[in-house]
């Protein structure tokens, strides 16, 4: 598994989907959650999770053109 990622006023993570158990086309549904000792500080997005399938190796041939 290769992760790699930064901290600064934003917060970026390269982590592979199949290092988290999915599949192309896996549809995959996410918060970001903040906690301490247990206790929820915030969540994000708040109400309705992010939503997106898990591109597969057409992906950047199909979405990215000139």
């Amino acid at each position: 598994m290769i992760a790699c990622g930064a901290l600064n006023k934003i917060i970026e993570l390269k982590l592979p989907f199949s290092a988290l158990g999915f599949n192309p086309n896996d549809e995959v549904r996410l918060f970001l959650e903040i906690r301490r000792e247990g206790s929820l500080l915030e969540r994000w997005p708040n109400q309705m999770p992010i939503s997106f399938d898990v591109p597969d190796e057409n992906f950047e041939a199909v979405m990215w053109s000139a």
